[in-house]
């Protein structure tokens, strides 16, 4: 989210719902827009489609963090304190998202779910078992670029929600930490999730309250919660990354075609023991011995 938009939320107020109506406004054009396509192409295609525009969106991102010397700011500064609050912060965002998706309400609700996908927008994947390119490869790809310009998106995020936070009081930094929560429904995760995603936004705003007791820069502040961000990032994508490969491997072992194959082989066996016409072929000609008399026929 741009550094506009976050200041048009400073604007708003500590208790305005305008914020609110702004996102929930955002969130439903999405997803009209990609309900259209999957009406006009079918799911499966356009998940496919939205998966495409986000790769080529994180790649024009990742060329300009390339390029941005903003990006190697955040980057040199970043310490093992950083990853170790990160911690604490993914820590507290999991179980405030696991205990508001345990129950079965509204707030599991997702719309990039309820048209085939899986997950979110930025991992974007297709919950048909036959896509193995949309399953796998694609979001290993949008993975990788987003790698590359998540020090950028961290640092665009703690501008426009957390600088000013030395002024603001508890009430007001809690509101603005479950709109940043919030602002991330336009990427169809569930409702819960996005309310969960709240913690890790006032995580955020106390990593820069610190550092501004310390410095009283709002420069430094936002660098403090921008590294802050970044090394929660960076744990959350290395987590799906995993999860990526490890599916990729699951659906490309053999043991899978092993496993399928086992039914047939054993149809076979089940039919010798009937004595089944499919298999009188395979039963030895009766010998001269066995027909010789009228007592073996009888027999």
């Amino acid at each position: 989210m741009s550094a506009g938009r976050g200041s048009a939320y400073l604007r708003a107020g500590v208790v305005s719902v305008r914020p609110v109506v702004r996102i929930v406004w955002r969130t439903l054009l999405v997803f009209a827009i990609v309900g259209a396509i999957a009406w006009a192409l079918g799911r499966n295609a356009a998940v496919l489609v939205v998966q495409l525009l986000v790769l080529a969106l994180l790649v024009f991102r990742a060329s300009q963090s390339l390029r941005n010397p903003r990006q190697r700011i955040v980057l040199r500064g970043i310490r093992p304190r950083h990853f170790a609050l990160a911690l604490r912060v993914l820590a507290g965002v999991l179980i405030a998202v696991l205990m508001l998706l345990a129950p079965n309400t509204v707030l599991r609700w997702g719309w990039w779910e309820s048209l085939g996908g899986t997950g979110n927008v930025i991992f974007a994947q297709s919950s048909h078992p036959a896509e193995w390119i949309s399953r796998v490869a694609l979001p290993i790809l949008i993975v990788i670029a987003l790698l590359v310009s998540l020090s950028l998106f961290a640092l665009h995020e703690e501008r426009a929600f957390r600088r000013g936070d030395e002024a603001r009081g508890t009430g007001e930094r809690l509101w603005r930490s479950l709109l940043f929560g919030l602002a991330h429904l336009v990427m169809g995760i569930p409702i819960g999730a996005a309310l969960g995603l709240g913690v890790g936004g006032f995580g955020f705003s106390q990593a820069y309250r610190r550092r501004w007791r310390e410095s009283g820069s709002r420069l430094q502040s936002v660098l403090e919660s921008a590294r802050v961000h970044l090394a929660y990032n960076l744990m959350l994508v290395s987590l799906v990354a995993a999860t990526l490969i490890g599916a990729a491997f699951v659906h490309r072992s053999p043991a899978a075609g092993r496993g399928h194959a086992a039914p047939a082989a054993a149809a076979p066996r089940a039919g010798l023991g009937r004595a089944s016409p499919r298999y009188a072929s395979f039963t030895p000609p009766p010998t001269a011995k066995r027909t010789r008399g009228p007592a073996a026929a009888s027999r």
